[in-house]
């Protein structure tokens, strides 16, 4: 699946003209070192969500500062934010000529530190020559997103499981002006491999786990679980305020996503009613998310 990983270098972002141009995940730099928060992190995060793209988040390894100290810094840094990919670790420089061994001790201090916060393994951010030849077989059994560019596939590392492949940082999409970061990534950036299947009805699912507190699996189809649980969700209208699900109707009716229930989004909706045999009365509930999910 298609992805970028972006920081406050990319500037303005329309997310949406992002997720309209195929994007499915965005990767974003959180912090770097200690006491620096990337000072796009909060604005990128909402208007990500607000769209409906898979979000994950990056720190940038510090040669200068304790590990554990950079990793508490991201924890706090994207505590509380809703994400489904891994945390990632950009390790990439060696100003100081450390060995292997070290390099890979800092890391290694880094991601247990992160998983004594979060119950999370990290994925390994690094480049082809950079993993092979300054991090060690002890980290080579994490996941690993590697940047590799002008090539189909990235050179081989020693890492077991690559998930990520960064193949150009030049690349151009609708919604960024200027260059950025293009990857190709599979399912296991994910911290549940198994239910981040792709469509509607996912979508849709992945809402009834969030709201009501469901288990569903995530598998795009719609059975009898789904059918129960969208039975249960609150209606979203003009008097019923339920961002998340605004967003999402928004987007199955090609309007702005921005979350808000107006009179521009309830006259799409009552056309779409009117179109597909539904009482028109403006209001999303049971039929009208079935209707949605499975045109």
């Amino acid at each position: 699946m298609k992805g970028i990983d972006i920081s406050n270098h990319n500037g303005s972002i329309d997310f949406l003209k992002v997720k309209n141009s195929g994007i499915e995940v965005v990767i974003i730099k959180a912090t770097e070192g200690i006491d620096w928060i990337d000072s796009k992190l909060d604005v990128y995060y909402n208007s990500a969500l607000n769209v409906g793209l898979k979000i994950g988040f990056y720190h940038f390894m510090s040669e200068k500062t304790n590990p554990s100290k950079q990793a508490e810094d991201f924890f706090y840094a994207i505590k509380g934010k809703n994400f489904s990919i891994s945390p990632c670790l950009d390790i990439e420089t060696n100003n100081y000529k450390r060995s292997s061994k070290e390099i890979t001790n800092r890391c290694l201090e880094f991601i247990k530190r992160l998983k004594e916060l979060t119950g999370l393994d990290s994925i390994i951010y690094t480049s082809g020559y950079f993993g092979r030849d300054n991090l060690d077989s002890r980290i080579k059994n994490y996941k690993a997103w590697i940047a590799h560019y002008g090539v189909e596939t990235p050179m081989e590392t020693g890492f077991k499981n690559v998930v990520g492949h960064q193949y150009t940082e030049t690349g151009r999409i609708s919604g960024i002006n200027g260059n950025v970061d293009l990857n190709n990534f599979n399912n296991g950036i994910f911290i549940n491999e198994i239910v981040q299947a792709v469509g509607k009805i996912a979508e849709l699912q992945g809402l009834c786990n969030s709201i009501l507190k469901t288990d569903l699996k995530i598998d795009n189809i719609w059975g009898e679980q789904t059918n129960n649980a969208v039975k249960k969700l609150p209606l979203c209208g003009l008097l019923y305020v339920q961002r998340k699900l605004t967003t999402w109707v928004q987007l199955r009716l090609g309007e702005t996503a921005d979350g808000i229930f107006g009179i521009k989004t309830e006259r799409a909706v009552k056309t779409w009613q009117r179109d597909h045999n539904i009482m028109v009365d403006g209001i999303v509930g049971y039929n009208t998310y079935k209707s949605l999910a499975l045109a």
